[in-house]
């Protein structure tokens, strides 16, 4: 029988929500791929202008065990006013800091990464971190990475379905 008395605090009604909210699976992330000096560069920056774009600024470099800070990022960009500011002061990174911090070596790996790289505890620790970084709005996850191809360590992680079905 309720009295319409609220027995759970409001700290533990925040924190989870937030943990429900951060822990959202990343729906088909965007990656651009590529050698150096191929245009994978004004790609990756034409591609960050969508409004549903979410991509790696500096604070994921900088910060890479808060990715809460890149997600309150990509809120402000929503803002009108406050994002002619962000839009010149932050601009879409390849972030290597940020991967290297969660799978060490990532950065400037000697050899292709493959499937077979991935265990199951940096599996989870990526998706964790990078299920962080999405809003609600920008819910799609724009990386750039360039160099050796990493391509069967990414879908490792990121298992997607078909674009057909």
């Amino acid at each position: 029988m309720s009295l319409g008395i609220n027995t759970k605090s409001r700290s533990d009604a925040r924190v989870g929500s937030t943990l429900t909210r951060a822990l959202k699976p990343i729906d088909r992330p965007i990656f651009i791929t590529g050698l150096g000096r191929s245009g994978t560069t004004i790609i990756h920056t034409l591609l960050s202008t969508h409004p549903n774009a979410n991509w790696l600024s500096l604070l994921c470099a900088k910060f890479p065990n808060r990715p809460y800070l890149n997600r309150w990022l990509m809120r402000a960009l929503d803002i009108p006013l406050v994002n002619i500011y962000i839009k010149r002061r932050f601009v879409p990174l390849e972030n290597y800091d940020l991967w290297n911090f969660y799978f060490r070596g990532f950065g400037a790996p000697c050899r292709d990464l493959f499937a077979s790289d991935v265990d199951v505890l940096t599996a989870k620790s990526i998706q964790k971190a990078f299920s962080q970084l999405v809003t609600q709005k920008r819910s799609r996850l724009l990386i750039k990475i360039t160099g050796f191809p990493r391509i069967g360590f990414l879908h490792a992680i990121f298992p997607t379905r078909s674009l057909f079905t």
